[in-house]
């Protein structure tokens, strides 16, 4: 918010009020479901399930926006999705309600992405952010009122700080890429932040990659990687 409060760049209030909201309680449904899956599952289990949405997106985009893939886009998008599944690990994975929030926040996110391409025509990134950020604020202001905990350290106020600026960053850069490419294109590169949960996991909470995780992530990647190049070509052709 305080980038409005500073820049105030030109924002259209009025403009698909409807599609602006949905987005925004979207927003706040998946950080909630995440926040509530990090606590209880392992990190890179809830990247994996959470990274089920480009194979929602890819459906939203194909049967809505005429977005089609290609037969080799299809095939890539089912491996990665098999690669998800062998990467968890069915025979030793707990299935519980908390592993169900990052596969619902997966879907949740897929429709995120959905209607910021519909909103994507107008041209107005900055609309799209200031309605997230907006109620996003009032909402966990809000809970954090109700269920305030003190923060003991000074560091920990900077790390907040800084993951506001990267969500801010990050969210506006997958506006414009959204803007200016197709949904299923776009969000094939999320799937490098498996990679980045599993590096974290290892480094950060010193919990350890089994073989299978680790091959499940690295066709993942590959898959990843052949669906870009296949889709950068259609692109190039038009």
């Amino acid at each position: 918010m305080l980038f409005f409060l500073i820049k105030k760049p030109p924002i259209n209030l009025k403009k698909n009020f409807k599609i602006q909201l949905l987005r925004s309680v979207l927003m706040i449904s998946i950080t909630v479901l995440l926040f509530i899956s990090f606590k209880n599952v392992d990190l890179t289990n809830v990247y994996v399930l959470f990274f089920s949405a480009p194979i929602f997106l890819a459906l939203m985009a194909s049967f809505f926006l005429k977005d089609n893939l290609s037969k080799t886009g299809w095939l890539l998008t089912i491996l990665s999705f098999v690669s998800i599944l062998y990467s968890l690990e069915p025979e030793k994975f707990a299935f519980t309600i908390y592993t169900f929030m990052p596969l619902i926040a997966g879907l949740a996110y897929a429709a995120y992405q959905f209607l910021t391409k519909l909103l994507s025509k107008d041209r107005e990134p900055f609309t799209a952010l200031f309605y997230t950020a907006l109620l996003g604020t009032l909402f966990f202001s809000i809970y954090s009122l109700i269920d305030w905990t003190p923060i003991s350290q000074p560091i920990f106020w900077l790390g907040l700080v800084l993951i506001g600026f990267l969500g801010f960053l990050g969210h506006l850069l997958i506006i414009y890429a959204i803007q200016f490419s197709n949904l299923s294109f776009v969000s094939s590169f999320q799937y490098s932040q498996i990679i980045w949960g599993a590096i974290f996991n290892y480094f950060i909470f010193n919990i350890s990659i089994s073989d299978k995780k680790l091959i499940g992530i690295i066709l993942v990647v590959i898959f990843g990687l052949l669906f870009i190049k296949t889709e950068m070509g259609k692109i190039e052709k038009i």
